[in-house]
């Protein structure tokens, strides 16, 4: 034991750290180590200032390279005969290395540059995370007022290189790289940064693209994420659901806004088959950018509710995810993993954000005179959908297959359940609905088996549909 008259070790305090002097570090040191095995690994920056330019653009390209060293050397020696105030050398280096940074992008994204493009974009994303400071000057890297010049490069990369599906490694590589910059740089925006982000929905394809249903899941999945995060930012939620500035349509009702749209695309798409994780964590993030947009603002708010899908892609969504779940077999042969519980949250959120736009608004939505009259398409038959998935979630109990955490999940919104049912059926109505379920709930006479799940569910359904018939629908 030591003893009291033992001096007190000294503790050195470390300075305050120069971010200047990092960035310098983190250009010089950078290294893509996930790329395909083989790849040389060599410097990133290596990489991008020995890059072969076309004659057309190496002037521009010249010019860009000198920048940025010339921030750095600029900003030490400025620094070093105290010209500039203390957090100066940073703003200096951060403001020209970054133009720089963009500049170069620039002139890789219209040379075709694919590898230079996806080494210099994956260099600025890791540099987004590892200083996040730096992505306010990279987002406002521009030419005066106008928009942040990375965002329009990454923009206008997905038009050129995304617009089709492709199996290459190296646009896939791209790809990446791309999704990384923007969640890294969406992550630390702040205040009017955040509003650049609005180019997604104002440039042309770029949404379509983003959310074409052909892509690969791995990039929705990333894209959606990105939208989540997006969407959380209550400045930018309306932005998000504007309309592209190339032959935008006569009257912007925001309503039929093409981010809605193509989301409301992708929850119809849902089947049994589309319960791997890729699908699960697509709907989770498709969700949550959802109701991130709806409690953004009153304005918003209402452009979901009155938005023509996407209450019926929600019931849609409920429906199948609903008869997946209550199908052990389905699950069984098509997922691996934790893949109930992942689904029961895929519910849980789907019911919530229903719930939302049908009780928030004032006046609320006609929502059993929208049921009646879907009569084109996926939406065929959706009050059927609707009455058989929440009469399950209401008055249902939850299959035996799943654990105690999933099965309280369920019962949870059954109060939220029983309310949205109401809005569209009422009285005896109700009664014959709950007897429906509480009766095939009851029944001790069928077998446990597999056979018994599926054929419970298609009783079930048929059933309901006996009690709607008999109604004025």
């Amino acid at each position: 034991m030591k003893s009291r008259d033992e001096p007190i070790p000294s503790v050195e305090v470390a300075g305050p750290v120069d971010l200047a002097d990092e960035l310098r570090m983190f250009l010089l040191s950078h290294v893509i180590l996930f790329d395909s095995p083989e790849t040389r690994k060599t410097f990133s920056l290596q990489t991008v200032l020995t890059t072969s330019i076309p004659s057309d653009l190496r002037q521009r390209f010249d010019t860009a390279s000198t920048n940025l060293f010339n921030a750095f050397s600029g900003s030490l020696a400025a620094y070093a005969v105290g010209d500039i105030e203390e957090g100066g050398a940073w703003d200096h280096a951060a403001t020209k290395a970054s133009l720089a940074l963009a500049q170069l992008a620039r002139i890789f994204q219209e040379g075709c540059l694919l590898t230079s493009l996806h080494v210099l974009v994956n260099l600025m994303a890791s540099l987004s995370i590892a200083i996040p400071a730096f992505s306010k000057h990279l987002l406002e890297a521009g030419i005066g007022d106008q928009d942040s010049l990375i965002l329009v490069v990454l923009c206008d990369a997905i038009v050129q290189f995304f617009k089709k599906p492709s199996d290459s490694g190296e646009v896939w590589h791209l790809a990446e790289s791309i999704l990384g910059l923007f969640e890294g740089l969406a992550t630390h925006a702040k205040d009017d940064c955040v509003l650049k982000f609005s180019i997604l929905s104002r440039k042309a394809e770029v949404i379509s693209i983003l959310l074409e249903p052909a892509q690969p899941p791995p990039w929705t999945v990333r894209v959606t994420r990105l939208l989540a995060i997006l969407g959380s930012r209550p400045l930018l939620a309306r932005a998000l659901l504007s309309f592209p500035e190339t032959n935008p349509p006569p009257t912007k009702d925001l309503s039929k806004a093409p981010l809605l749209e193509h989301l409301c695309r992708h929850l119809v798409a849902f089947r049994k088959h589309n319960i791997n994780e890729h699908y699960r964590e697509l709907y989770e993030n498709i969700l949550t950018t959802l109701a991130q947009l709806a409690i953004a603002d009153n304005q918003s708010l209402t452009a979901l509710v009155d938005s023509p899908p996407l209450l019926l892609s929600l019931v849609s969504f409920i429906y199948h995810v609903t008869s997946a779940i209550w199908s052990e077999i389905a699950l069984a042969e098509n997922a691996t993993g934790n893949h109930e519980t992942c689904l029961v949250q895929n519910l849980r959120s789907a019911v919530q954000l229903l719930h939302y736009l049908v009780f928030t608004p004032d006046p609320a939505p006609n929502i059993r005179e929208r049921l009646l009259y879907a009569t084109r398409g996926p939406f065929n038959g959706s009050i059927h959908f609707f009455i058989v998935s929440f009469g399950r979630l209401a008055f249902g109990d939850p299959p035996d297959y799943l654990d105690t955490n999933c099965s309280k999940a369920i019962r949870e919104i059954r109060g939220l359940s029983e309310a949205l049912l109401e809005t569209v059926v009422d009285g005896p109505e109700v009664d014959g609905i709950y007897a429906v379920f509480r009766d095939s709930d009851e029944d001790e006479n069928i077998p446990p088996s597999e056979e018994r799940v599926e054929a419970s569910v298609a009783d079930e359904e048929e059933a309901l549909n006996m009690v709607v018939d008999d109604e004025d629908y």
